[in-house]
């Protein structure tokens, strides 16, 4: 029995609908960022809601989620949150299997970087989903890799919380649109 986004821990309740609708009917995503899997489980309901053909891959360290490379802005109340999805290495790898169990989800373990080498198995993607690092520098890495690899780009996290997430986007001289997210504080960048 596969189990549903809203069922995995995880940083939001995703809601990719809107976005969806501006895809092709078909196509492969490379996720890079998944935790363990919630984003990659609501990105798989969303198309297959819409009807949509398409593939998912993931890039993931799983080296465990701890307390380092958090965001610059923090306050009390997302410090409890984030202390509360905590975990280890294994402990992330085996929640992430469990929970992308009977979609179209395939993994990797590997880590992003303008070194990163696709197997050949996996070099023709139609959409990235970014919701890795957001430091300024791994989110321009990104872009300057992917903008000529893939037809859409997506990328998370274009909000106050994550400032250096906004300055990439923003000086990648690239044309974007916003979805907002969270009334008035949180939105996804779309690129393509």
């Amino acid at each position: 029995m596969r189990k549903a986004s809203k069922d995995i821990k995880g940083f939001y309740e995703w809601d990719f609908t809107d976005i969806v609708a501006e895809l092709p009917d078909r196509g492969k995503l490379i996720e890079i960022g998944s935790y363990v899997g919630k984003s990659a489980v609501a990105w798989a309901e969303a198309f297959e809601k819409a009807g949509k053909d398409y593939t998912i891959h993931c890039i993931e360290v799983f080296v465990g989620i701890g307390n380092t490379g958090r965001t610059s802005v923090m306050n009390e109340e997302l410090k409890t949150f984030l202390d509360s999805l905590m975990c280890t290495a294994e402990e992330q790898e085996q929640q992430f299997i469990e929970n992308t169990k009977g979609w179209n989800i395939t993994y990797e373990k590997s880590h992003f970087t303008e070194d990163f080498e696709l197997a050949e198995m996996y070099e023709e993607y139609t959409v990235l989903w970014y919701d890795a690092n957001h430091s300024e520098q791994s989110v321009t890495t990104a872009i300057n890799y992917w903008q000529d690899k893939v037809q859409t780009m997506i990328i998370d996290c274009y909000d106050t919380v994550h400032p250096e997430t906004m300055t990439a986007i923003d000086t990648s001289g690239l044309n974007f649109k916003l979805f907002e997210f969270k009334k008035g504080t949180k939105w996804i960048a779309l690129f393509g």
